[in-house]
């Protein structure tokens, strides 16, 4: 490590080999007090309560940051705060929007789904595949089920497509799949 500082976790050893390449170097350890802080806003979103900094700072165990990011982790506003970012790019909605704006009166299931994965853990790749095809799985679960509500999740000018030919709709169909699965990093699934 640079700057005499040694790694704290194993990862740190790749960290300055990544900053080496764009001329940036290693920021000194943070005092706990900001620790808490930003280690809180990047997992959960809103900053630590008082209390929780009084905790916090009270501990001398030397695993204390260990099991304040376990316990952040572990957290369901963690899958709240990030399933977000995943449902915007992904342009959910719970209505059509434009002109005629229908609700969507089960779209809180693909949304519950998002944050309780996020929560849960499921590898990336099972992740991507249940909202795919988690109803043509092996042994599909409601869960999985669920997750196909990213199929249908975006917006959807109906009047658009007021007069379409099939052929039409089914090409402006494949084209807003396309379009979602490209926002979601749909090359990174290879």
């Amino acid at each position: 490590m640079p700057n005499g500082l040694t790694a704290a976790n194993p990862i740190d050893r790749f960290v300055p080999a990544k900053l080496a390449e764009h001329r940036l170097t290693v920021n000194p350890p943070t005092d706990r007090r900001s620790f808490l802080r930003r280690v809180t806003f990047d997992l959960l979103g809103p900053a630590p309560t008082p209390g929780q900094l009084e905790n916090f700072l009270a501990d001398p165990a030397p695993d204390a940051s260990r099991r304040l990011v376990d316990r952040l982790l572990a957290s369901p506003h963690y899958g709240e705060r990030w399933g977000r970012h995943w449902l915007d790019v992904n342009g959910y909605t719970e209505s059509d929007g434009f002109e005629h704006d229908k609700f969507r009166p089960h779209s809180w299931r693909y949304r519950d789904y998002v944050v309780s994965s996020f929560n849960d853990g499921p590898p990336y790749d099972e992740f991507v595949r249940q909202q795919l095809a988690g109803d043509v799985l092996p042994n599909p679960s409601r869960k999985s089920i669920a997750a196909t509500g990213f199929l249908v999740s975006g917006e959807w000018d109906e009047v658009q497509h007021v007069g379409s030919s099939k052929s039409e709709m089914r090409r402006a169909r494949e084209e807003e799949l396309a379009e979602m699965i490209g926002r979601s990093g749909g090359p990174s699934w290879d």
